[in-house]
């Protein structure tokens, strides 16, 4: 089991984006993972922030979908960035090299 400590925006992001992987059934079985291992990942996020405890059988999903999302909030930051929004820009930049550390965590 790998124990992440995340703040309450992290956790609300990384819900999301499990959030959609629970309602993919391909991209479940690409995982090897049913419904209800993904539904029990996200029950336990602790929603307020805290320690996120992961699974033996969940750390390379966690690993992946952290990386994934990073990379699409790069992309992001970088629209928010070309639009002028240079302080929205840096805060979702900030999230997604959070997210990064949080992913080699999870596969360390």
């Amino acid at each position: 089991m790998t124990e992440l400590k995340i703040t309450a925006a992290e956790a609300e992001d990384i819900e999301g984006k499990l959030d959609v992987l629970a309602g993919d059934p391909e991209l479940l079985a690409d995982y090897g993972l049913d419904r209800s291992q993904a539904e029990s990942l996200i029950a336990a996020i602790p929603r307020k922030g805290g320690v996120w405890e992961i699974p033996f059988w969940a750390g390379s999903v966690v690993s992946e979908e952290l990386e994934d999302r990073a990379t699409a909030l790069r992309w992001i930051a970088d629209d928010e960035r070309a639009a002028g929004m240079d302080n929205q820009a840096r805060a979702t930049r900030r999230l997604a090299q959070r997210l990064e550390k949080l992913a080699g965590q999870v596969s360390a």
